[in-house]
């Protein structure tokens, strides 16, 4: 078999740079960032005579950006209508009679920025890889395309598609070349079987340990940072910037997760200026606490603070690797040039996890020191935004007449990162969980 080396450039995470109308992170659902970044150049030896290029691409993206349920905006829309009397900042009145414009027909569904997210990285990916990936079009056996059952990450896929094979086909104006693609689902709940793109729906160890366990600490530690810091800190913030008038409503904690909610909603599926929307009642300040409440949530729910959150991914990277070992050993062989996957963030953050993209650092707690929260690499709203990828490129590079050296290289949202769980970056290293 031919040398494998771990292609990982020497770059950070990209910042925190959502386009928002005002540039708030948004946890998990700040949307993807990358419109206008150029696809990676793809990496050489540094040295004369080498040449590379890529022969295959395993990839696992995130569903792009999605509305909210109806019944959720509803209940922060009758808080505002039976409380908002209490509201006395003027700058701050159009809230008595804020109204949500959510339809329970596109529940959780892709909205028209998450078909946008997709279809320009579609056409970024098309730029990069068409002369070699795409050339000849779209084929079931060259480009095997797998969903999960939720519309949202095969409509993603559709849109991503919509771009990669914009004039590759013959079908309509733009001459798209039509995809096919297919999921796992073998019954009537989220326990549908995916151990792949779903297995944290299909795990009985983990609903054991983590989701269905009150005292884990993925929701105990937000619980206690909501009950005090938010209480403590965050309240009389608000309070003071409504001039509420305590007599008719006097806020609480869940009252204000609810905004935030609404807040992310707005901002995210809507796009809409932070003065103008429900997000106007929280202040910067306000915006980082919650952000850390939501990495908390996610850093034990589904991150490196859980061991088994992560080892469950096992089976997704498991495929991954395998796929790239087998084509660097016979390239000629192995049909498949891309494999794509759409799924979600709880698909997403437990394989980043695994390969430790995050630069490490203490337990996300309700009692750490501010300096260490600040400090914190764990940020969902630049590790786990909507649309957000992992892209695994097997490049073939070749000296002279030497034998073909195989390198993998690793993109997140489409910019080359480092890969620190593979250790000696010179050596083949298909990580896998112990």
């Amino acid at each position: 078999m031919p040398a494998i080396v771990v292609m990982a450039a020497a770059l950070a995470l990209p910042p925190t740079a959502p386009p928002t109308p005002d540039g708030w992170p948004l946890g998990t659902m700040t949307p993807y960032w990358m419109h206008e970044t150029p696809p990676a150049v793809p990496p050489t030896e540094g040295a004369a005579g080498v040449t590379c290029e890529p022969v295959q691409v395993q990839q696992v993206g995130r569903h792009g950006s999605r509305d909210r349920k109806a019944a959720d905006l509803a209940g922060v829309q009758r808080m505002l209508a039976e409380r908002g009397a209490a509201i006395g900042n003027p700058a701050l009145a159009f809230l008595k009679s804020w109204t949500h414009d959510f339809s329970p027909v596109t529940d959780n569904c892709l909205n028209r920025f998450g078909e946008e997210e997709w279809y320009q990285a579609g056409l970024r990916a098309q730029a990069a890889y068409n002369a070699t990936l795409f050339a000849g079009g779209f084929s079931p056996t060259y480009h095997p395309v797998r969903t999960t059952y939720k519309s949202r990450t095969a409509r993603s896929a559709s849109s991503f598609f919509a771009g990669a094979m914009e004039g590759a086909g013959a079908l309509g104006a733009c001459r798209v070349d039509p995809v096919a693609m297919y999921s796992v689902f073998s019954g009537n709940t989220d326990q549908d079987g995916d151990v792949e793109l779903r297995f944290f729906d299909n795990c009985p160890a983990y609903a054991a340990r983590v989701k269905h366990n009150a005292t884990h600490a993925a929701y105990a530690e937000p619980a206690a940072y909501l009950r005090v810091n938010i209480t403590s800190e965050m309240l009389p913030r608000m309070a003071a910037r409504l001039q509420l008038d305590g007599r008719v409503w006097r806020l609480t904690a869940a009252d204000a997760k609810s905004l935030w909610q609404a807040c992310q909603v707005e901002a995210a599926a809507r796009r809409r200026p932070i003065a103008a929307s429900v997000c106007a009642v929280f202040a910067p300040e306000d915006v980082a606490m919650w952000n850390l409440y939501d990495d908390m949530k996610k850093f034990y729910e589904c991150g490196p603070g859980e061991p088994l959150a992560w080892q469950i991914a096992c089976p997704l990277a498991r495929d991954i690797f395998q796929g790239l070992a087998a084509k660097a050993a016979d390239p000629a062989g192995v049909p498949v040039k891309a494999s794509f996957r759409f799924a979600h963030a709880e698909t997403l953050i437990p394989l980043m996890a695994f390969l430790q993209l995050d630069a490490g650092g203490p337990p996300l707690t309700q009692g750490m020191p501010a300096a260490q929260a600040d400090a914190r690499s764990w940020r969902t709203a630049r590790l786990a935004t909507m649309a957000v990828n992992l892209r695994f490129v097997l490049h073939r590079c070749a000296a002279g007449g030497a034998p073909p050296t195989f390198k993998v290289e690793l993109l997140h949202s489409e910019r080359q990162v480092p890969w620190p769980r593979c250790g000696d970056r010179t050596k083949v290293q298909f990580c896998a969980p112990e």
